[in-house]
């Protein structure tokens, strides 16, 4: 044979290789990575929008604040229990363990909830224990803190979606 036909029959025999099993397998793989990758997103912007429930409940939990606490001095103050204070109040409770099943303990929006369930802890107390000007100051560090908690969250809900692999 000369060397021609060794070249020529040489470039078929890798071009058939290459079409037959290198391209096929380059193909598969990479569509497979774009599958894997595809999927991650999805379930990061599913965790997302789970997310947002228990985020929306916190914020309108919270907003009540003020109204509950004021409802509960006057309960208070005509010698009587509000029926109303104690589901609300467990309902912050609930919230915080909620957000846990979803997210770290260190991550930012537990950390900013955990504080804003604090202060409103405080101000419950000093209403109960007749203490106005204090009460106002745990109000004022409540209302600061919950805006922090509302922020962080509006912050992380508008963040846009990774995944892990996409640093890579």
């Amino acid at each position: 044979m000369s060397d021609v036909a060794n070249t020529t029959l040489i470039a078929s025999i890798t071009g058939i290789v290459v079409s037959g099993v290198v391209g096929p397998s380059t193909t598969a793989w990479a569509s497979r990575r774009a599958g894997r990758s595809q999927f991650l997103r999805d379930r990061a912007a599913e965790r997302q929008d789970e997310l947002r429930k228990p985020l929306d409940e916190a914020a309108s939990v919270l907003g009540l604040a003020g109204s509950r606490l004021r409802q509960a001095w006057e309960a208070d103050q005509a010698g009587r229990t509000d029926p109303e204070l104690q589901p609300w109040s467990e309902q912050v409770f609930t919230i915080g363990q909620r957000l846990r099943l979803r997210l770290a303990v260190g991550h930012p929006i537990v950390v900013a909830y955990d504080v804003v369930r604090e202060r409103l802890v405080e101000a419950s107390k000093l209403l109960t224990q007749h203490e106005g000007e204090k009460y106002e100051d745990a109000i004022q560090a409540f209302e600061a803190a919950r805006e922090h908690f509302l922020a962080t969250s509006q912050q992380t809900l508008d963040a846009p979606i990774t995944t892990k692999e996409q640093g890579k």
